[in-house]
């Protein structure tokens, strides 16, 4: 009975270490993706597009979901309360489908400015900027009612999981389809990505010469933090995958890697020198603002049908 005791004293403490670890690492990343975003909204000399700024916002919004229970007194108790269980199981699902359509969004605004060169035709770029805004919140509020859905239907699935970090659902029915969004998004990114790299590979030698090697340079530099940023997406992909076969042990230790997609999205995107500065203070600069809310436009010629336009060449 004691050797038990002793035993349970132990695996009890293993517990609570993760929990701790997992609630670090949400509040790490909800931390750094808000003082990546602030000085995009705030800050004159920083400047980033609004597929950038919803990014950071969804990254938010993930990191927050995990968290849910923490504020609310709801973590220490055996089993939280219903609404606040299926609150945060449906936001726990729709969470990764917000950040890969909100990456999806950020790749596919990189593939229109810099391949298709469209930002002499503010009012249609104004409307494709709206539906690249709109689209991610679309696709997670309906991952969220399906969540919310089948809760409400079945509410002895609505549980907190094994390792009492978070509330999910048992019914297999959120895992496939938040696997199946993700994976749809992620594979979006991948092909503009493709796209945009064929296009940096075929004009790289005119591009140098029009831009002093300016333009080439950053759009494969931008090109690459997306690249690695895919990998985040893929993983939560795998990690729905892995919850729809195995509910067991192995799957909670693969659940510690959940934070990684805001940690992520902060250190790729937010460890840029002019946030740096913006919260130090200690420059200003002169911003142009335009409907992508990029910096002052560059002079672009198209190679194929030889017209002048305006290439933005804002940060990523």
């Amino acid at each position: 009975m004691a050797l038990a005791g002793v035993i349970g004293r132990d695996e009890l403490r293993v517990e609570t270490n993760s929990i701790i670890v997992f609630d670090v690492l949400n509040a790490i990343g909800l931390i750094l993706t808000a003082l990546a975003l602030l000085p995009a909204l705030l800050s004159a000399t920083v400047s980033r597009t609004s597929t950038w700024k919803a990014l950071m916002a969804s990254s938010m919004v993930y990191s927050s979901s995990y968290l849910l229970l923490l504020p609310i007194g709801q973590r220490s108790v055996a089993q939280p309360e219903y609404g606040v269980c299926l609150f945060q199981a449906s936001l726990v699902y729709s969470a990764p489908v917000f950040i890969t359509f909100a990456g999806w969004a950020h790749v596919l605004q990189i593939y229109l400015g810099i391949v298709l060169n469209m930002l002499a035709n503010k009012l249609w770029l104004l409307r494709i900027n709206i539906m690249l805004l709109v689209t991610p919140v679309v696709v997670a509020t309906f991952m969220f009612a399906v969540s919310l859905i089948v809760g409400v239907k079945h509410p002895d699935t609505i549980m907190i999981d094994s390792t009492r970090r978070y509330c999910h659902i048992t019914t297999p029915l959120p895992h496939i389809i938040t696997a199946v969004l993700v994976g749809i998004g992620t594979a979006g990114m991948m092909v503009f990505e493709v796209l945009v790299s064929v296009h940096l590979s075929t004009h790289w030698k005119s591009l140098r010469e029009m831009s002093g090697g300016g333009i080439s340079v950053f759009a494969w530099f931008r090109l690459g933090r997306i690249i690695v940023f895919t990998i985040f997406p893929f993983g939560a992909f795998a990690l729905n995958i892995v919850g729809f076969f195995d509910s067991g042990s192995m799957n909670d230790k693969w659940n510690m890697l959940l934070p990684i997609m805001p940690l992520g999205a902060a250190f790729i995107f937010g460890s840029r020198t002019d946030i740096f500065r913006a919260w130090k203070v200690s420059y200003k600069t002169d911003s142009a603002w335009n409907i992508y809310e990029e910096p002052k436009p560059i002079p672009y010629v198209c190679l194929d049908c030889g017209k002048a336009f305006e290439f933005s060449s804002g940060t990523a």
